[in-house]
């Protein structure tokens, strides 16, 4: 099989809302729910 030693396909990671998407995306779904 694989070797544990090896990283993984996908390494886990963490921090979403640091992403300038994220953020981006959260000011227009707050925007949207005002206008609502």
């Amino acid at each position: 099989m694989t070797d544990p030693k090896e990283s993984p396909l996908i390494p886990p990671h963490g921090g979403y809302r640091e992403l300038q998407s994220y953020q981006m995306s959260e000011i227009v779904y707050d925007a949207t729910i005002v206008f609502c």
